[in-house]
């Protein structure tokens, strides 16, 4: 037999290979000095397993996920453990940021064998790819109703020997189910946009939580698709509850321990119902879309506390995940000194040393905080602990709470921080591009303009090679073709960035992008977007998803990105390929609507379409930044803009012809499929915008 020659000269383990110091991924590279002879997805790794026969044990994780660093000290530093792997196995690392589609595709296959997911992510393949035997985290030894990863070894090691036609059986019916899952034929039902909005918003009015905001129960995600269809539901209609829905959700989440009180930004979730007691990684994603969240709530509010948490919240970003040269990074771990949340946790002695006795009993009062902790976990070395969080929002601008933030933030930045994982997404720096540039301009704010500049000119630069994405960068290196998320994201960030800049290259940069997007992803023969691009070798079943998960679906978020592309380059084939996307969509969404959150927003735009304004400018600049202010200051949260420049010479056949009326700079509105007449007044501007 001959086995494939190694593509890297890698530690050896025993008579095997770790292959993990040289990986793309820094997840991947934490592994690189365990005992496991692992391996990355790739030609080699998958060829040994055939010409070895032996199954392959696939565990997919990413930096910041608490239970995948319990598991690999447990398990994959376990030299017994190992020894298991290795002899049975085929050992497969993949890190799902930087492979969502493996993430996806054998996600399913774990919910498919126990009913949940989740990660890490541990699958059992045969050597042509097919799932068989899944689940999470396993422990070292039975328990939690779970049993020992070593027993899993060895009884599926047994079976693959014994009985494997029927493991091999059971693989081949699983794969032929996620087959028709993933790539079921349209639906000849048709759906209006009003169904699925209705749909959408019934759901979220029956199974809201009162008393705590949000929706479900323990675990508690942030929902910035749902708290976003709201928002334009309200400004609609007006009705309160929609609003209320929104504040109490908002309000509740930046009270509680799943925002970081002391440096700003949110952990990813709640494990509880009140969203007081996190599990602790932050995603860039994540901060991304709250920090959205907030900025569009303090747009139709005035409240300051919104604002307040937005720029905590891109505060926290700039500061601790921006990378030199402009990029942000994916996350922090949940983990420091190998415990879950200890850089955010507090004992009472620590803070009876740091703050003044009247400063203690502040803190004690405002955030319940106790000399014998309130901070319940089943983890040892939490015992003692306190977590902040309030029921008064309006303490972060105000009073005796923003000096003592100030000195538990210095002391906190004495201990050692969470790990970083330095690897850079295009789709999330999308996002963050999103909300840099909508909050530099709705602020004013230089400080988040720069950074925004300066990561449209990282993604020009750094990201993208003749017109095509790559979805990872790493100390250099790119790495990975792009996915439909990647080019949706960044598409809407680069609009988002010519929005607050007024530089035409980033609207010219998103077409192009657009472009490549329809060409690599679109399905000409029955509509809609796979998530892979013809540069993706395919797997057993090539994804075309509408459903929200962890993250927001890439085919809704593709749909959006058309959408306004159409509007800026007068594009009507993307009309039609938008409405192929919705044909194929909307019927899943009426039967399944908790999961199409997003579809529901775009069935939203898609009905009201979007506030449109083209701004002529005189020769008067003073003239123009007034009307430019006016739209920072009214603009509805769907607003799409235009500057045309006074001579017109830059504009390169992108808008419509608007002219200036006498030589004054002019606003052309159009909004609810109808026209305003010119408007060349701010006070009337003001009331178009506003709808008076």
């Amino acid at each position: 037999m001959t086995v494939p020659s190694d593509p890297s000269s890698e530690r050896k383990v025993g008579h095997a290979e770790n292959r993990m110091s040289t990986a793309s991924s820094p997840y991947l590279q934490q592994h690189a000095h365990h005992p496991v002879a692992w391996h990355p997805w790739d030609d080699y790794a998958l060829q040994k397993a055939q010409l070895e026969d032996k199954p392959i044990f696939l565990s997919i994780g990413y930096a910041a996920c608490h239970w995948c660093h319990v598991m690999a000290r447990e398990s994959f530093e376990d030299p017994a453990t190992a020894a298991l792997m290795n002899r049975h196995f085929i050992n497969i690392k993949v890190d799902r940021e930087e492979r969502p589609d493996l993430d996806e595709l054998y996600m399913a296959a774990v919910a498919a064998l126990t009913g949940r997911g989740g990660w890490p992510a541990s699958i059992f393949l045969t050597p042509d790819l097919k799932p068989f035997y899944g689940g999470t985290y396993f422990p070292p030894t039975g328990r939690y109703g779970m049993p020992a990863f070593s027993q899993v070894l060895e009884e599926l090691s047994r079976l693959w020997h014994s009985d494997r036609k029927r493991i091999e059986d059971q693989a081949s019916q699983l794969t032929n189910s996620l087959k028709i899952h993933f790539t079921a034929s349209p639906s000849r039902e048709k759906v209006e946009t009003d169904q699925v909005i209705e749909r959408a918003l019934s759901f979220l009015e029956k199974d809201f939580d009162s008393k705590w905001g949000g929706w479900g129960g323990a675990p508690k995600f942030p929902s910035a698709s749902s708290l976003a269809l709201l928002i334009r539901q309200w400004l609609a209609q007006q009705i309160p509850h929609h609003l209320h829905m929104v504040e109490k959700t908002l309000q509740q989440m930046a009270a509680g321990g799943m925002y970081d009180h002391v440096g700003g930004g949110f952990h990813r979730y709640s494990v509880d119902g009140q969203w007081k007691v996190p599990h602790f990684e932050k995603m860039l994603y994540d901060n991304a879309h709250l920090a959205v969240s907030y900025l569009e709530a303090w747009k139709i509010t005035g409240k300051e506390e919104y604002r307040a948490v937005t720029e905590k919240t891109l505060d926290y970003v700039l500061q601790e995940l921006q990378d030199d040269g402009g990029g942000f990074y994916s996350s922090e771990d949940a983990d420091s000194e190998g415990l879950e949340g200890k850089f955010y946790l507090w004992s009472w002695k620590e803070l009876r040393e740091l703050l003044s006795a009247d400063d203690l009993e502040y803190v004690q009062r405002t955030f319940s905080l106790r000399p014998e902790g309130n901070f319940e976990s089943p983890e040892q070395g939490h015992e003692g602990l306190n977590i902040f969080f309030t029921a008064d929002l309006q303490i972060h601008e105000c009073g005796q709470w923003p000096a003592i933030q100030q000195q538990l933030h210095a002391r906190r930045s004495e201990r050692i921080r969470p790990g970083l994982d330095t690897k850079i997404i295009a789709s999330w720096n999308g996002l963050i591009l999103s909300a840099l540039s909508k909050a530099a301009f709705s602020f004013h704010n230089e400080v988040y303009k720069k950074a925004a500049l300066k990561l449209g000119r990282f993604m020009e630069e750094e990201l993208i090679r003749e017109k095509k994405l790559y979805r990872i960068w790493h100390k250099g290196c790119l790495s990975h073709p792009a996915y439909l998320e990647d080019y949706a994201a960044v598409i809407l960030g680069l609009i988002d960035l010519y929005q607050c800049s007024f530089e035409e290259k980033w609207l010219f940069l998103a077409a192009d992008l657009g472009e490549t997007l329809v060409r690599e992803f679109h399905d000409e023969k029955e509509g809609g977007f796979f998530n892979t691009s013809q540069d993706h070798k395919d797997l057993f079943a090539r994804l075309k998803t509408v459903h929200d998960a962890q993250e927001v679906t890439p085919g809704t978020t593709a749909g959006l990105a058309l959408l306004k592309l159409a509007w800026y380059f007068d594009r009507a084939d993307y009309g039609e390929m938008l409405r192929s996307l919705w044909n194929n969509a909307a019927p899943n969404a009426l039967r399944a609507i908790p999961g199409h959150m997003n579809l529901a927003l775009l069935a939203d735009t898609i009905q009201k379409g979007f506030t449109e304004i083209v701004v002529v400018a005189s020769a008067d600049k003073d003239e123009t930044e007034a009307m430019i202010n006016e739209l920072r200051n009214n603009a509805p949260v769907n607003a799409l803009w235009v500057v045309v420049p006074e001579d017109k010479t830059q504009r390169q056949g992108l808008f419509p012809e608007h002219d200036s009326s006498q030589g004054k700079s002019t606003a052309h509105v159009c909004m609810n499929q109808s026209c305003q007449p010119p408007i060349t007044e701010l006070q009337e501007l003001r009331r178009c915008l506003r709808n008076e």
